[in-house]
């Protein structure tokens, strides 16, 4: 999660292209708090802001969004 908060394209774009399924398979997880970073991770992939990043990790249940995110990065 940390790597990608300077949101460097070159970093993002390897991710995309070697981590997208392991990110998204940990972004669901149930447990919210262990799969807090790949979701943020996720996120940072599809270009959402950091403050559209805070609305949605707040409100909960982010995992049904991960199929939507997942969509959009493909």
């Amino acid at each position: 999660m940390q790597l990608t908060r300077v949101r460097n394209n070159a970093l993002i774009d390897e991710l995309k292209s070697t981590c997208l399924p392991s990110i998204i398979e940990m972004a669901e997880w149930k447990s919210e708090k262990h799969a807090l970073s790949a979701y943020v991770v996720l996120c940072r992939m599809a270009g959402l802001s950091e403050n559209e990043i805070g609305k949605r990790t707040k409100k909960g249940g982010f995992s049904a969004d991960v199929s939507e995110l997942a969509k959009s990065i493909r």
